[in-house]
């Protein structure tokens, strides 16, 4: 009788410790031939629509894990010497917002893929950007990368109109 007992209480331990075992894990996310169109990475629309400001903060795990998120972010950037504005550019949410879209199985960029392939295709938008936001108006004004007006007044002198 005590051996069933004891017996009773450790296949629901065992059960219970299964279930607690498998909420904590999960497969990681398989991408198949709908994720083209289901899954879309589009991070421009969910950075203006605001996606991801309704999180509810109000939980301490979650708090703590924005905290461990946001240590590893600035000793990154102390590492790598990235000037603190940097983290106020469009650019910087977009690739988090990326980063969230794809999931942890997102493999890093290669030094060489960053070297060589990525930076011809980074240097060919900015040139198309620059084309596009580069134009000469009236009075010798002309619209600046910033989106700042320079007017050259005299030789080497610039005024400027943000």
């Amino acid at each position: 009788m005590i051996n069933l007992r004891v017996e009773a209480r450790q296949e629901l331990h065992d059960s219970v410790d299964e279930i607690v075992n498998s909420l904590g894990s999960r497969a990681p996310n398989v991408i198949g031939p709908m994720d083209n169109f289901a899954n879309i990475i589009n991070p421009e629309e969910d950075v203006k629509a605001g996606k991801g400001k309704n999180v509810d903060l109000n939980n301490i795990v979650q708090k703590e894990r924005i905290l461990a998120v946001d240590n590893f972010i600035s000793r990154w950037a102390y590492e790598s010497v990235i000037a603190f504005h940097a983290f106020k550019r469009d650019s910087f949410k977009m690739m988090l917002e990326v980063i969230g879209q794809f999931g942890t199985v997102l493999p890093y960029p290669t030094r060489y893929a960053l070297s060589d392939p990525l930076l011809k295709l980074e240097i060919e938008r900015s040139k198309k950007n620059l084309k596009k936001k580069t134009k000469k108006m009236e009075r010798g004004w002309m619209l600046d990368y910033d989106g700042c007006l320079v007017r050259l007044k005299e030789e080497k002198h610039y005024e400027f109109m943000c």
